[in-house]
């Protein structure tokens, strides 16, 4: 059989001699060199487990001189915080065994029926157990932390009732209403305008019910301000229960944006309009008349037209600018042209918030 060689840190609490021996020969017979510590009352515990000794189990007998059962399990979890603690004892008593479970201990073994596998898989198993534990509360504290801090409002919603959950703060600075109005209300409160329902208030509830909605719909803040929101659902599993994530993006800004954009458009079709119709008619009238001028004598003639020592010069000069004047202005009609492209190609007005579902 292989020896476990982790160099284990345990603290043994036990005042009856025999039982010490037999426990140390359990360990021994599976793990190769455990730092072992001991203890005969509480007290003296209480001195092992505060003297900064990193202990990765505490083996707790129930009857110690200076106090025992319930209380000295409650004592000794109390200092042993994140540690794992097995009580090992004499007596079977199941109600209590449970009733010790629920305090928090690791596991409850009856001295009766130890043996050194028992012993070594009960700590294996603690010291894991408490490791899991320790890992799944860090990674709710990040989930926490990042969750607060992040400036897009955010919520969590019970699947059933759509009721609030949990708020992150950039929510209540974003709605105006405190953490506790929030958690009174429930979703199809913030598409209600005074007091009267908004027409996507079912929709939106509806929809969160199936957990498919990723759309837009109309909130109203808690001074009665008129939002666009898209929101964005995921499923999580919080505290034992699955809830509904919602992340909240407020597009009121970038719509206003876009009609403002398309304003703009209007505007620069009109100027298009303009320019290629309105302009160009006198200009094209203007080049009918200088081809006319140009016009030999006779064809002239045929024509109802008497010319007259034509100024050459003159004409050429007119010709000139008026060609240059359509050159300028099919320039401006392509430059608008551009313009259009541009505003269609560009971005809409960009989020400021970093995080994504």
């Amino acid at each position: 059989m292989t020896l476990d060689n982790n160099p284990y840190q345990m603290l043994i609490i036990e005042d009856n001699v025999g039982d010490r021996v037999l426990i140390d020969d359990y360990l021994r017979a599976r793990i190769g060199s455990p730092e072992i510590k001991w203890a005969g009352s509480f007290e003296e515990a209480k001195h092992q487990i505060t003297s900064g000794v990193c202990f990765d189990v505490i083996l707790l007998d129930l009857t110690l001189p200076d106090c025992a059962g319930q209380l000295l399990i409650e004592n000794v979890l109390t200092l042993a915080q994140n540690i794992p603690v097995i009580v090992l004892t004499g007596y079977s008593n199941l109600s209590f065994a449970i009733r010790s479970m629920g305090l928090g201990i690791s596991d409850y073994l009856l001295k009766d029926d130890l043996d050194e596998a028992v012993l070594y898989k009960s700590i294996r198993y603690s010291i894991e157990r408490k490791k899991y534990i320790l890992e799944l509360q860090d990674s709710e504290k990040r989930y926490t932390d990042l969750f607060q801090i992040n400036p897009q409002p955010a919520w969590c919603l019970d699947t059933q009732t759509q009721c609030f959950l949990e708020v992150n703060d950039a929510a209540i600075a974003h709605y105006g209403y405190s953490r506790e109005a929030f958690l009174a209300m429930r979703l199809g409160d913030l598409c209600l305008s005074n007091g009267a329902d908004h027409p996507l208030q079912s929709s939106c509830v509806e929809s969160v019910m199936h957990l498919s909605f990723e759309g837009l719909h109309c909130h109203y803040k808690k001074d009665g301000q008129a939002i666009s929101v898209e929101l964005k659902t995921r499923l999580i599993y919080r505290q034992g229960e699955w809830v509904c994530l919602m992340l909240v993006n407020d597009v009121t800004a970038q719509r206003e944006y876009i009609k403002n954009i398309e304003h703009q458009n209007k505007m620069l079709q009109d100027i298009v309009w303009m320019q290629s119709h309105e302009v160009r008619a006198p200009l094209a009238r203007i080049l009918g008349l200088i081809q006319l001028l140009q016009m030999p004598d006779a064809l002239a003639r045929d024509c109802g037209a008497a010319l007259e020592n034509p100024n050459t010069e003159l004409l050429t000069a007119i010709q000139d600018s008026s060609e240059e004047l359509d050159q300028m202005i099919r320039a401006m009609v392509k430059k608008t042209e551009d313009v259009q492209a541009h505003i269609y190609q560009s971005p809409p007005f960009p989020s400021l918030n970093p995080f994504t579902l």
